[in-house]
């Protein structure tokens, strides 16, 4: 897990009762306002800590999309590892015919 850390401090939010995320020098973070990339997704630790980590899945269908192949999550999971071992380039070589 990568931590979010404020601009200001540097310091990583940590959660709040209110369901919102603070620093340690004040800075109130909503959930409205996590902004990730694609195939991000924000996780909390177990000491409360805000971060994210990259969605596996999420990333190869937006990689595989960029080629025009639409693709799910299933589709991911029944050849996922196939996609891994041969590489995204090469996967959707062999299903462009």
């Amino acid at each position: 897990m990568t931590l979010i850390t404020c601009a200001l401090c540097i310091e990583p939010y940590y959660a709040l009762v209110t369901g919102e995320f603070a620093c340690p020098c004040g800075q109130v973070l909503a959930v409205a306002d996590i902004e990730l990339e694609t195939a991000q997704v924000w996780v909390v630790d177990a000491s409360g800590a805000l971060g994210y980590w990259v969605d596996r899945v999420a990333l190869l269908v937006a990689e595989i999309a960029a080629y025009g192949l639409r693709v799910t999550a299933e589709d991911i999971a029944r050849c996922g590892e196939e996609i891994e071992r041969m590489g995204v380039d090469e996967w959707v070589g062999t299903q462009v015919r």
